[in-house]
């Protein structure tokens, strides 16, 4: 049966006729004709006749009645210069003992690329029809999990992807490797599956597929991106280059979709769709940008629509932004001085006054004052104490001080609230895939076991506080818990001004040095953890040789004594030594072995094998550690920072969008510690206004969003996708270059793909 959108035509006389049917000349059937152009694909007509079922009946006819000749001849001027193939093509299709035979014609068709040859074979399997959408048991070309489906979409046949899915064929998607379903639990982890796996990732990950059997391709390509995602963490290295390829085409594909979005509103339209987005995604006010980078769809949302849309989003309030100097200053300094008093006047009238904090660049001035503010507290509260410090256990601070550590508490207490709705709202992989959450997380856990441990030792002066509040450092105990507090107050301070880096992202030319150099951190753990191991292995190796000797002393002739080293007397002290070597500060003659005094005259003893051993491994340790593992950390870390660097542009494009949405969503509203009292308020007015409803994590959610069916615009949407793919066939039949179209040049140099290997006008 023929597809009901696209037919191929012919003409053909009676099969009784076989002289005629060798002679019939497919008029209607406009082959492609070959092009000296590069830069064009080739777009196939087919134009809809009487005589395409009267073809079929007599090439069925044929094939029953096995006249070899009159097939090869029909599909010789179907498809011309393949004689070998065709051949072996027809010995396939002549072949009635078994539905195997004509499987494996399918395929080689579908391979040959020729959508009319393909409806040709199709209309055969009338007498099987439930063999067609299998795979080939025996057959030595494909495997038996190919499919036709599966390999028409492999090799990104728009046309046989086309007319395959109008005859119901379909694609099971794989489960992740640490998938616990019951059906996962049930398929054996052989090699047969794991290429199943990787083969139906090919096909999914097809353009073909992507647009012709998804309803909406660009959720689609959002969800394989993940899916392939967490196919390269759980690959064990036997497939991560097919994974990084496949994902790597999702991108493409992302990015070329939106690009064929040329207008501001038809841009706007297609990002502000909220089908299959997330719940809390549909807040603002493209949810398809928050998807995509969920996602990590890095080269969508570096594209230029999405930047520019993402732009007039951040200036949204002050779109005039950047053309009167004075009005501009007088909006920066008011959100940079005058913060606290407006943000305490949006959050109490619910944002009918101070309406300039619904500006997401209003926002991020406010939040970076507000933070310098915290940093500020912070030097000013151990500056305060001098050397009075070292006796100081009171509780009892002057109001001025008393004040910077209640704001540093609040500031603390409103950006743990801001980041949990955050996590709540992203998921953990999604939270922690930028760098500043982890540097959040880490500074947020360190200020908040400081002041658990101070309120601790707070509790504990209580029992005798006159004593305790004047005593001297040098007779509190070694584990007393206001060292423990300085410790992770002093680290959490450097997490703190560390975070700074955060502000500078969005600075052309700092922005993106901060970010490569972030994406050059992972390449720094990696050393950290052999050279830790390395560091370990040494240590004990050194303390075994030298604990026997721990304690020993040897008295020399003029009287004096010596004792042995206690660099190595145990396993940390040993790798805190060693550590300390990698900078220069040990040498072998820092650590002298004292045996003893032996003999009638008492002479000096030596364990002369022991020494050269201790001597020969720490050399080992400096020829390992510092000329060989340091020199090629140093020479992986500039083969890290150019890939970094060729990619220093998408990176840049794409931290500035994530810190653009961030400034989006509603926890952004007002900066900390104001953010405590805004999420105390607005919920209030939000239920008392009757248009919203309970929803974790939001709290509360406008109850058009909750119903996506209620969207007015569906249809224009439906009409975009359409014109959308019209322009991506009419980008991808004839190659030019644009604004909008940045891999024009590597489209340039892909393999030009198969002639009949596109759509087909009806």
């Amino acid at each position: 049966m023929l597809g009901k959108a696209h037919s191929m035509t012919a003409t053909a006389a009676s099969g009784g006729e076989a002289a005629a049917v060798r002679s019939a000349k497919f008029d209607n059937l406009q082959l492609p004709e070959e092009r000296d152009n590069s830069h064009y694909y080739g777009h196939i007509t087919y134009h809809r006749t009487g005589n395409q079922v009267q073809l079929m009946k007599t090439f069925r006819e044929l094939v029953i009645s096995g006249h070899r000749k009159e097939i090869l001849s029909i599909i010789s001027e179907i498809l011309p210069g393949h004689d070998q193939e065709l051949r072996y093509l027809t010995s396939l299709i002549v072949k009635r003992d078994s539905p195997e035979t004509t499987k494996e014609a399918l395929l080689s068709a579908i391979s040959l690329g020729s959508r009319p040859l393909v409806e040709l074979i199709l209309q055969l399997f009338v007498d099987f029809p439930h063999e067609e959408r299998s795979g080939c048991t025996n057959c030595p070309m494909f495997a038996p999990h190919i499919t036709p489906l599966i390999l028409a979409c492999i090799l990104n046949n728009f046309a046989i992807v086309e007319t395959l899915l109008l005859r119901g064929h379909s694609i099971t998607v794989p489960h992740h490797a640490n998938c616990n379903c019951e059906s996962c639990r049930l398929v054996a982890h052989s090699n047969v599956e794991h290429l199943r796996k990787v083969d139906v990732y090919r096909a999914v990950s097809s353009e073909a597929f992507l647009w012709l059997a998804t309803s909406d391709p660009f959720a689609a390509a959002a969800a394989l991106a993940t899916d392939l995602e967490q196919s390269i963490d759980d690959d064990n290295v036997e497939f991560i280059d097919v994974y990084n390829g496949l994902h790597q085409n999702v991108q493409n594909f992302a990015l070329r979709l939106v690009e064929q979005c040329w207008k501001v509103e038809e841009v706007d339209l297609f990002l502000s769709q909220r089908s299959l987005s997330l719940l809390t995604n549909c807040q603002q006010s493209y949810p398809r940008v928050r998807m995509g980078l969920d996602a990590s769809l890095k080269d969508f949302a570096a594209s230029v629509p999405v930047q520019r849309a993402c732009a007039t989003l951040w200036y949204q309030g002050w779109g005039n932004f950047g053309s009167n100097l004075s009005r501009d200053s007088f909006r920066i300094l008011r959100h940079v001085f005058a913060y606290p008093f407006i943000a305490l006047l949006f959050v109490v009238t619910n944002g009918k006054v101070g309406g300039s904090f619904n500006v997401p660049l209003a926002r991020y001035i406010s939040y970076t004052s507000s933070y310098v503010v915290f940093l500020c507290c912070l030097v000013g509260i151990r500056s305060a104490r001098g050397e009075t410090s070292i006796y100081d256990r009171d509780m009892i601070n002057p109001p001025w001080q008393a004040l910077m550590e209640l704001y540093t508490f609040l500031y603390v207490m409103g950006l743990l609230l801001e980041r949990y709705l955050e996590l709540s709202r992203r998921g953990v992989s999604n939270f922690f895939s930028l760098w500043w959450r982890w540097f959040d997380f880490m500074l947020l856990g360190l200020f908040m076991l400081a002041f658990h441990i101070w309120c601790t030792a707070i509790v504990i002066g209580f029992k005798d506080p006159e004593i305790m509040k004047k005593m001297h450092r040098r007779h509190w105990p070694f584990i007393d818990y206001f060292f423990f507090y300085d410790v992770f107050l002093a680290t959490g301070c450097i997490f703190a001004f560390w975070k700074t880096f955060y502000f500078f992202q969005l600075v052309k030319g700092v922005g993106a040095t901060i970010i490569s150099i972030g994406r050059c951190v992972s390449q720094i753990y990696s050393y950290l953890f052999v050279m830790g191991i390395i560091m370990f292995s040494f240590a004990i190796g050194l303390n075994i040789l030298s604990s026997p000797y721990l304690g020993a002393t040897v008295r020399s002739h003029d009287g004096t004594t010596a004792e042995s080293s206690d660099f190595f007397q145990s396993i940390p002290n040993s790798a805190r030594h060693l550590y300390w070597a990698f900078y220069g500060y040990m040498e072998y003659t820092q650590f002298p072995l004292a045996v003893g005094n032996a003999g009638p005259e008492q002479n000096r003893a030596s364990n002369t094998v022991v020494e050269y051993a201790i001597e020969g491994i720490s050399m080992s340790y400096h020829a390992i550690l510092i000329i060989t593992l340091l020199n090629l950390m140093i020479s992986l870390l500039v083969k890290k920072a150019d890939e970094v660097l060729d990619n220093e542009d998408l990176e840049f494009k794409y931290t500035r969008a994530a810190i653009y949405s961030e400034f989006y969503e509603p926890s952004f509203s007002v900066p900390p510690p104001f953010n405590i009292l805004h999420w105390i308020i607005r919920p209030i007015f939000c239920l008392a206004s009757g248009e919203y409803e309970l929803h974790w994590p939001e709290i509360y959610i406008r109850k058009d969003l909750i119903d996506p069916s209620k969207d007015k615009i569906e249809e224009e949407r439906v009409n975009l996708l359409v014109m959308m793919f019209k322009r991506f066939r009419a980008c991808r039949e004839c190659l030019y270059k644009s604004a909008f179209r940045a891999n024009i040049e590597k489209e340039k140099t892909e393999a030009v793909p198969a002639k009949v290997t596109f759509m087909n006008d009806t």
